[in-house]
């Protein structure tokens, strides 16, 4: 896998932005975790996304990763398939430093509304989905 640039990947996600109205927050052992998803990215096809990767969202959470011991922080999430690994979800904190990859990333493809973002408090995972003009993906990752 080449090595991420951390600096690309918050830019990016600043650039593509963030969905305020769609934050989704829970509270894991007594701490908060909360995720904005990035904007729409309706317009990019399914070859260009597994290529050269997606913002995901931005995570803010009080606690530190429950398996991959990412600090608590702010950071802009990355999506990018590798050929070797499958997908992967990187996580950049404000200064463009990479500080943590989520396990246990699983993607289903599937026809119809994306369902509705969620925080599992085991493991403390996170759940969403997209809609691209050809189909929906749900990620399913781990912290």
């Amino acid at each position: 896998m080449a090595k991420i640039d951390g600096a690309k990947i918050r830019d990016k996600g600043r650039k593509t932005g963030y969905e305020k109205s769609q934050t989704i927050t829970k509270t894991v052992k007594g701490k908060k975790v909360k995720i904005t998803p990035a904007k729409s990215q309706r317009d990019r096809n399914r070859k260009d996304l597994e290529e050269n990767g997606f913002a995901v969202g931005l995570l803010e959470t009080e606690i530190e990763g429950d398996e991959t011991k990412l600090p608590p922080g702010k950071y802009h999430l990355w999506a990018e398939r590798d050929p070797e690994e499958g997908w992967n979800v990187h996580a950049v904190d404000e200064e463009g430093n990479v500080k943590g990859k989520a396990i246990r990333v699983e993607v289903t493809e599937y026809k119809g509304e994306p369902r509705k973002g969620k925080i599992s408090e085991e493991g403390w995972c996170i759940r969403w989905c997209w809609r691209w003009w050809w189909g929906c993906w749900c990620f399913w990752f781990c912290w």
